[in-house]
């Protein structure tokens, strides 16, 4: 069963006091690299939280999916998932190698 997308809760902006959801966005900042940015919708204000890649992002996205499942099977039937397990760590393995390729020039 497909629940959807999470909603993120409402909070205030610390600028203007407005409610709103803040959602990581992202832009591109050049050829390979983007920036994960949070923004208020009312005063424009904004902060960066970090530099990543596309294929990064793409790969934290998937790390939170199999986290979900772990999680489900877990609660389901009171023991991790094996499978989950060895993907989790694989895709955590590749996102060490990706995130050092990024802080180094």
């Amino acid at each position: 069963m497909y629940i959807g997308a999470v909603e993120s809760i409402p909070t205030s902006c610390p600028r203007c006091e407005a409610l709103g959801a803040f959602r990581p966005r992202h832009r591109p900042i050049d050829d390979n690299r983007i920036e994960v940015f949070i923004a208020c919708t009312t005063c424009n204000w904004e902060t960066i939280l970090y530099v990543s890649t596309r294929e990064v992002e793409r790969l934290r996205k998937l790390e939170h999916r199999w986290q979900a499942y772990n999680r489900m099977s877990l609660a389901r039937y009171g023991v991790p998932s094996s499978m989950a397990r060895a993907h989790l760590n694989r895709l955590q393995r590749q996102l060490r190698e990706l995130e050092s390729e990024i802080t180094q020039p």
